[in-house]
């Protein structure tokens, strides 16, 4: 057997070191580069998302102008409560004579069924406490009960009055049952039994694919109103379903969306994007995002116009000529917030 030297043993040695050195000099080299790498292609993928979801200067909608309808009153719109303070979610016909007053002319209402398969308005049974989807009370009992002792709830039948009373409003009906089809489907046989035209009245308030489809077979809605909130469909995905679908007009959508889907494209094929906002601060920023209507629990058709109006006017390039300011160009100091009437303390008709 061959023996080693001292000598060679140490530069054997010396070697493994180097190769060592070399190996772990390598490692931290490429595993530097593979960071900037990285880090790059992030700042790319992030800038290219930030510049095609970030806010505009300007959109195109050619079925916007000062005369159409910005405001949707989520569950009816909300009222003083017991405690001084408003109470949404109440889905009252009190709310509906409140905001109609106020100009606003779009009404969204959650509807379920009762124990003897009647539809009332509740989101989720927010004031009804022996109320719930597992122990539905009765229609009467529904309908003899005041809402924070006072508020009239929201029925099918008043429903079928308003439609007939009030055709210049549109009814978004919601629902939380599981098959939300059996909702429209109760009111659609509700309105052929008693000779009612809703095919302009309500505003369905669709869904899923497969809702459409059921809907578009039972009864000739003249629009309709798809929410993303359940599915979140991207961009490509949604305006496939609009292009099959010429009625859908109007789209629903959450904040998240904002930043999701480019509402620029939806603008420019004429679809109305609905911001669903609850109360009405911030109510800037689905603005800047395209928007041109939201869902609020607290602000009117005639406040939302004193106060953002001119903004959405110059975002949307909607036509000065209408501009809705000019009634008060001779007031001097005008302010907008000095004109907004909110909620009296005390709710009368």
């Amino acid at each position: 057997m061959m023996k080693i030297s001292k000598k060679n043993k140490r530069l054997n040695k010396e070697l493994l070191n180097n190769k060592g050195f070399i190996k772990n000099d390598f490692e931290k080299k490429f595993s530097k580069s593979l960071k900037h790498c990285c880090l790059a292609t992030a700042t790319f993928l992030i800038g290219a998302v930030t510049i095609s979801f970030s806010p505009k200067d300007h959109y195109f909608n050619p079925g916007v102008n000062y005369n159409s309808n910005f405001v949707v009153a989520h569950a009816g719109g909300a009222l003083p409560g017991n405690d001084g303070k408003l109470s949404k979610y109440l889905n009252s016909i009190d709310g509906f004579y409140y905001y109609y007053k106020n100009g606003t002319r779009m009404f969204e209402y959650d509807l379920c069924f009762t124990s003897d398969n009647k539809l009332v308005g509740t989101h989720y049974f927010e004031y009804h406490g022996d109320f719930d989807f597992d122990n539905r009370i009765s229609y009467e009992k529904y309908n003899n009960t005041k809402i924070e002792g006072k508020y009239t709830g929201i029925n099918e039948d008043l429903l079928l009055e308003l439609i007939q009373l009030y055709p210049d409003c549109k009814f978004i009906v919601d629902t939380k049952e599981k098959d939300e089809t059996k909702v429209y489907l109760r009111l659609i046989d509700l309105a052929n039994s008693r000779n009612v035209d809703i095919s302009n009245g309500i505003l369905p308030f669709v869904s899923s694919t497969e809702m459409l489809d059921v809907l578009n077979k039972k009864y000739n809605f003249k629009e309709l109103m798809f929410t993303n909130y359940k599915n979140f469909y991207n961009t490509r995905r949604l305006l496939e379903i609009i292009k099959n679908c010429e009625k859908i007009k109007y789209l629903h959508i959450f904040p998240i969306d904002f930043f999701r889907i480019d509402i620029d494209e939806l603008n420019r094929q004429g679809i109305r994007v609905f911001a669903h906002m609850d109360h009405s601060y911030k109510l800037k920023t689905p603005l800047r995002y395209g928007c041109s209507g939201i869902f609020s629990d607290d602000i009117s058709e005639n406040e939302f116009k004193d106060l953002y109006y001119p903004f959405l006017a110059k975002v949307l390039n909607i036509d000065k000529k209408i501009d809705f300011y000019d009634k008060y160009k001779n007031i001097k100091n005008y302010n907008p917030k000095n004109s907004v009437k909110y909620l009296p303390k005390i709710y009368c008709k």
